[in-house]
Order: structure tokens, then C-alpha cells, then sequence
């Protein structure tokens, strides 16, 4: 009898430490990439809100499996720029961001108290997916980039330069703590750096085009916001093969966020099934 009442608290000590958390997602999201600002101000402007929601499983107090669906925007504005050359580029872009993955969350193994509430550290990384496209304002009027080709997609003469896709992977990687409120309500605060596997978040990438050629395929519009150097102060800085952006660094995000979430126990269901048991033979 003393074995089955030990293996019954054991069973609800793994309780009390596995549980389903759900919550909600409010923070902030900045992009960073060829057109991301070098200057304070720049900095500030390309800081958007960021929402979500997310659940979790936490089968052991040391880790914990995520679920999460996030939206926010990115933009960029070579204005900011403290290098000249850059900043005579003049291109800028806004885009829109849809994101849904997964993520490992794992946890330090020591606990904080902190004015009587439990406090856990940990580190996350996981695999998501998002949608971008990309958009640049051209005399009041914002114009979808991917479909005007302005680093010449698609034509014959750049065989290497294809219709970029609109959906692309992210690799988030972060750390967090989480604070454990009253009636079963906990807080949390992460910083994430989102890597990812493409280079056109913000539409630029290699090289400037023949633009003449631009013009001559895929219409004045493509060719106007290829290179917008020359609104600035009527001098064009461009030429094919000139460099636009940088092809050997990929555009990532950064994000922070706070989490407030709800938490409900959660017991295997072969724990459960061992617990009716156990107390059956107790009885």
C-alpha cells in the first residue's frame, strides 16, 4: 500500500508541474535589412506593433512546446541613412507580416522570487513561416513591388533572377523569463532575432538592371521604382550593375513581446489511466 500511495504523488507531482498555457501576444517588430535605417530617428520610425496569440504544452517544468500565430508590419527608408551613397538610393518599402510556426522553449534550471512570485528564465528557437510583399509609394499612389521586377525578374537577360516567392521560412531565435501570477495566470517577456531564407522583405537585393531595358518590358512604372535616385536632386547614380543592394546578407526582424496567458493542468493520459488504477487498488 505504501508503494501505491507513493506513485500516486508521484502522478501528482508531475501534475502540478505539466500544463497547458493559452495567451495573447502585444509587442513591437523591426526590420532589418538593405534598407534599414543607420540613424536614431530611422530606427524609431521602423518600430510597428506586433500582435499574436499562442498555446503551450509543458510536459516538465524544464521544457515546454509552442504553437503561435503572430501579424505585424515592417518598413525601411534609405532618407535615414548616415552613409551618402545610401541614402541617394532613396528607395524605401512597407510591407505587411503574417507569421505561424512552431518553437522549443527551454528552461533554466533554477527559479527566481521575486516579491513572492516564481519567476523561470529560458531560451527558444524554433521554425515558422511568413508572407510578406512589399510596397513602395510612388506620387501618392503605393504600388505592389514584386509584380513590377525591379532588379529585372524574369527576363532573359539576368537568368539568375527569378520571381521571388512571397512566402518564406524563419528561423526565431530568443530568451524570455516568465512570471507566475495569481489565479493561475502567468506573464512573460521575450526578444526574438528572426532570421530568414530570403533577401527581398524589402524588394532589394543585387544589382540595378538595364533600366532601359526595364522600361522597354515591363513598363515605365518597373523602371521609375528600379531607381529613384534621380528625385532627389535630378541626377541619376545608377547603372546596370551598380550596386542596389546586398545579395550576401539576408533581411531578418527583430521582435519583443509580452505575453499574458492563462494556464490549466494537464496529465498524460496514460498517468491518468495509471491514477484510476492506483486508487482502485487502494480502495
Amino acid at each position: 500500500m505504501l508503494f501505491c500511495i507513493l506513485c500516486i504523488i508521484g502522478l501528482h507531482t508531475a501534475k502540478s508541474q505539466s500544463f497547458i498555457e493559452l495567451g495573447t501576444t502585444l509587442g513591437a517588430v523591426s526590420y532589418q535589412g538593405d534598407l534599414a535605417p543607420s540613424n536614431l530617428r530611422g530606427s524609431i520610425n521602423r518600430v510597428h506593433p506586433y500582435m499574436g496569440i499562442y498555446g503551450q504544452l509543458h510536459p516538465t517544468r524544464f521544457f515546454g512546446l509552442e504553437l503561435y500565430g503572430s501579424s505585424g508590419n515592417l518598413s525601411g527608408n534609405d532618407i535615414y541613412q548616415l552613409d551618402d551613397g545610401r541614402r541617394r538610393r532613396n528607395l524605401h518599402f512597407r510591407t505587411n507580416l503574417r507569421e505561424i510556426g512552431a518553437r522549443i522553449l527551454l528552461y533554466l534550471p533554477i527559479e527566481i522570487k521575486t516579491i513572492g512570485l516564481k519567476t523561470d528564465p529560458y531560451a527558444l528557437i524554433g521554425v515558422g513561416y511568413f508572407d510578406f510583399d512589399p510596397e513602395a509609394e510612388y506620387k501618392g499612389i503605393w504600388y505592389k513591388l514584386r509584380d513590377l521586377n525591379t532588379e529585372g525578374q524574369g527576363l532573359p537577360q539576368y537568368p539568375d533572377r527569378k520571381p521571388y516567392a512571397l512566402r518564406a521560412r524563419t528561423i526565431p531565435l530568443g530568451a524570455g523569463i516568465r512570471v507566475e501570477m495569481r489565479n493561475r495566470w502567468s506573464v512573460r517577456l521575450e526578444g526574438i532575432m528572426h532570421t530568414t531564407n530570403t533577401d527581398y522583405i524589402d524588394d532589394v537585393s543585387k544589382t540595378y538592371p538595364d533600366l532601359d531595358l526595364l522600361r522597354q518590358e515591363y513598363g515605365y512604372l518597373s523602371y521609375a521604382l528600379a531607381n529613384r535616385s534621380a528625385e532627389r536632386d535630378g541626377i541619376n547614380d545608377a547603372r546596370e550593375g551598380g550596386v542596389r543592394g546586398n545579395p550576401n546578407e539576408n533581411d531578418w526582424y527583430v521582435s519583443f513581446q509580452l505575453k499574458i496567458a492563462k494556464n490549466f493542468d494537464w496529465i498524460p493520459k496514460r498517468d491518468r489511466i495509471k491514477s484510476r488504477y492506483l486508487k482502485c487498488r487502494i480502495d
